[in-house]
């Protein structure tokens, strides 16, 4: 096979168990006929995956090596789905159930010395949301199985380097036919595309990412060069001296959220530069409520009477009572 950087692959499943004609590849044949339309700039190439854990390595691994496609899109059959779910991340173990031929991997993983978890580079959530297809319901799931669907992802997403995808079709029905689910996939692999070519940060975190990296490796300051990439104040953040660094507002956005703050500054309350964010957050609450305290002690302070005023007050009582009880004698 000849190298087809502008060519995007689906790949449906063949049959298995008591699936004897699987939804996924009839949605796939139904696609071939369709293209992926004019705007897509791209040439469609399908392919029929045996439900093997050993022919889909080889497979993937041809399919990356060879055709080097901007995009390869696995679809496969969730047989208790009521709708089309796009699938967020790939698992690299746990994979104990066997194939159609009574096969599974050992070690139960599909790359044994990969990461535990890789994400497509597509935002399923954003994308399950701006999708619309008449009489089609499109949602996302982070968890595709354990099966040679998933397996298949997860290689897909390592050769690929997140560029890969996974959807799960639910079983044909009169409500929801081959054709429909093919022009269903027709739409949300446009949508893929542009999300694929769109620009994208060098690593991005599992709400939002391309990949998850390795746990130690997996901290805001070290994924990001400088934060020249980034928008707003995060940038800035991370180009600051790192005694005037402050924690940005929107570092969620990015889909990361960290176990621990790696940001100081010299008026913070808190001089350890790790500790748990909610600390920094409720410490910084914390002192605003103190702040507010003192500001209205202070303020009705003046009211109360001094401490010399009350002593005075104290001794004119006493010499009076003393005054009254010479006089009745």
């Amino acid at each position: 096979m000849e190298p087809q950087p502008s060519c995007v692959v689906v790949t449906g499943f063949g049959p298995f168990r008591q699936h004897l004609v699987n939804p996924s590849w009839e949605a796939v044949k139904e696609l071939s006929k369709l293209g992926l339309g004019k705007d897509a700039q791209a040439e469609l190439r399908t392919l029929e995956l045996p439900v093997d854990y050993r022919a889909v390595k080889q497979r993937i691994t041809r399919i990356w090596g060879d055709l080097q496609p901007q995009l390869t899109v696995h679809v496969g059959l969730d047989a208790a789905a009521r709708a089309v779910l796009l699938e967020q991340r790939g698992r690299n173990r746990s994979y104990r159930e066997t194939d159609v031929r009574g096969f599974r991997p050992e070690g139960s993983a599909a790359v044994p010395e990969g990461p535990e978890v890789i994400e497509s580079r597509v935002d399923m959530k954003a994308l399950s949301r701006r999708v619309a297809v008449d009489g089609v319901e499109v949602t996302f799931s982070r968890d595709a199985g354990r099966y040679v669907c998933d397996y298949t992802y997860y290689l897909s997403l390592y050769h690929g380097h997140g560029c890969a995808a996974l959807i799960h079709v639910p079983p044909l029905s009169p409500r929801l036919p081959a054709s429909l689910l093919g022009r269903a996939l027709q739409v949300i692999i446009q949508e893929m595309l542009e999300d694929v070519r769109r620009p994208t940060f060098k690593a991005r975190f599992p709400e939002n990412s391309t990949s998850v990296i390795p746990a130690k490796e997996n901290q805001l300051g070290d994924c990001l060069d400088g934060g020249a990439d980034l928008p707003g104040n995060v940038g800035e953040a991370l180009q600051a001296p790192v005694s005037t660094r402050q924690p940005p507002r929107h570092h969620r956005s990015l889909g990361h959220e960290p176990a621990f703050s790696h940001w100081s500054s010299p008026d913070s309350p808190l001089k350890a530069k790790s500790f748990p964010m909610a600390v920094h957050q409720r410490q910084g609450a914390n002192s605003a409520v103190k702040r507010q305290l003192n500001s209205t002690r202070n303020r009705i302070a003046p009211l109360s009477p001094p401490s010399d005023l009350h002593a005075e007050r104290v001794s004119c009582q006493k010499a009076s009572k003393a005054f009254s009880q010479n006089t009745s004698n």
